[in-house]
């Protein structure tokens, strides 16, 4: 009996492993599909990425980074459909949906409450109305996001990308935006890209908005390094390569 026992403990790590092992390989397939589509603003693209990240859920209810992906997916959609609220909306409600789920199984996932502040963002961007209501719960993720990993580059991305955004009067700044926009710069560079399952994106979308906040102050020359810095990392990153580049042809540099 002792025998059959611990043979069944055995096979049961071996299952169990390999289950992991396949979410691993799913996650990062997706994630392979999300790049591309991220790249090129292909919402189709990002469509089958977030089916991929939705099944997955479907399956494994409580799996946070399936939820994250989802949410993450959806971000990322949302800008393509700015001047269709009513195609965005539903995108924004599951994202927020997705990462409240996330956060609620997992406190400490740091990742997903930046994420989640920069969700409530774009929804108050399509409705101002809700400005007073969810400011302070983006406000409330953020902070919890900062105050678990202070350091992630992805998190102070965000942070400054909210800063940008936000208007002055509600605790915006581009100065503040700038400046968490080198930080995290900073950070990145100061980190080796990991393969894997885990959120690892914005090293090379992180020199374009500092080459924005560059080209805003007419600094052409800054800004063309940070294009080239985003496009050395990603040559086929489309909002680089064919929006904001073309941008400065004719500025003196």
């Amino acid at each position: 009996m002792p025998s059959l026992c611990r043979t069944f403990l055995i096979m049961l790590a071996m299952t169990t492993a390999l289950h992991a092992a396949d979410h691993r390989q799913e996650i990062i397939n997706g994630k392979t599909i999300l790049t591309r589509a991220i790249h090129s603003g292909d919402i189709s693209g990002l469509e089958r990425a977030r089916a991929v990240f939705r099944a997955m859920s479907e399956a494994h209810p409580n799996h946070t980074l399936a939820l994250y992906y989802i949410a993450y997916a959806d971000y990322r959609i949302i800008p393509l459909l700015r001047e269709q609220p009513a195609k965005a909306m539903p995108y924004i409600d599951e994202a927020i949906a997705s990462l409240e789920k996330a956060v609620a199984l997992d406190d400490e996932f740091a990742e997903a409450y930046a994420l989640l502040a920069g969700c409530y963002g774009w929804k108050i961007n399509f409705d101002q109305r809700l400005g007073r209501e969810l400011g302070g719960r983006a406000g409330d993720a953020m902070r919890r996001a900062l105050e678990l990993e202070p350091e992630n580059p992805r998190i102070v991305l965000l942070k400054a990308i909210s800063d940008y955004y936000t208007p002055p009067e509600y605790g915006g700044s581009r100065k503040r935006a700038q400046e968490g926009f080198q930080a995290a710069a900073a950070l990145f560079r100061s980190r080796q890209p990991v393969a894997g399952p885990a959120p690892d994106w914005g090293r090379d979308e992180v020199h374009a908005w500092l080459g924005l906040a560059y080209m805003e102050n007419e600094d052409w020359r800054q800004a063309q390094e940070q294009f080239d810095a985003a496009l050395k990392i990603s040559p086929d990153y489309g909002w680089v390569k064919y929006v904001l580049a073309p941008q400065l042809e004719g500025r003196d540099r």
